[in-house]
């Protein structure tokens, strides 16, 4: 009974003063309290429309809502409310897929470079002693693994300055693959006419990119025919 004494205890007369608080006259009922507090809170164009009548059948805020701010507003307006998805062109206001400046380094990327390893020695679980049989299912692995970290060379492409450009995988779209280099340096590599290759556990894979011109989310849950290379493709000069 004492902490519950202590609780309810009166306020020391400095806490009331610095609050304002006045004492309330003699004979107030809860009622009347109640609506003195609603009468000083509402704005007066609602007292004079009623607000006892109105508090019995719908609800009043005491307090404004708060408008957006400008900054906000103007957000906004880049998402149509009505689109869940943003389009190409709201993706390019918003910046959604420029990497910084400070960013672009290619030591920065290397951790990402070992997970993907890992990655892909879990998903095609190869051993180079007992070289697997299955080619059509690891070509179908091959095809669906997701390249963000992959250190891979460009083989052959129409561009002949493309060809020996080697490079971590960063950022991939349906027709190129952007890759970082060791100078520092994106460049984005055009998959169709060029072909691809990195290693996992001494084994060279060879990508031919026609095959991947898809995008990776579609790419994962695609079946792919299997089209052996041909000497053109093989063809670097």
């Amino acid at each position: 009974m004492g902490e519950k004494d202590e609780f309810y205890k009166e306020l020391p007369e400095a806490v009331k003063q610095d609050a304002g608080l006045e004492p309330l006259p003699v004979g107030t009922t809860n009622p009347q309290l109640i609506s003195s507090f609603i009468h000083s809170c509402v704005e007066k164009k609602k007292v004079d429309e009623g607000v006892e009548r109105q508090l019995q059948t719908q609800v009043i805020l005491l307090d404004p809502p708060q408008r957006p701010h400008k900054e906000e507003k103007k957000s906004s307006l880049l998402i149509p409310q009505r689109c869940r998805r943003l389009n190409a062109k709201q993706k390019r206001q918003l910046k959604l897929f420029e990497i910084p400046k400070e960013e672009q380094k290619y030591s920065l990327y290397l951790p990402l470079h070992s997970l993907w390893v890992n990655y892909m020695e879990d998903l095609l679980q190869l051993n180079v002693n007992k070289p697997t049989t299955n080619t059509n299912n690891l070509n179908q692995k091959v095809l669906k693994a997701d390249f963000h970290g992959c250190a891979m060379t460009v083989c052959r492409s129409k561009c002949k300055s493309y060809v020996g450009l080697h490079g971590i995988m960063i950022q991939e779209t349906q027709n190129t693959f952007r890759l970082i280099c060791k100078d520092d340096k994106i460049r984005t590599i055009p998959k169709a006419n060029s072909l691809f290759s990195f290693t996992i556990k001494d084994v060279l894979f060879t990508l031919r990119g026609s095959h991947l011109k898809f995008r990776p989310g579609e790419r994962s849950a695609r079946k792919f025919k299997e089209k052996p290379l041909t000497a053109k493709d093989l063809d670097y000069k």
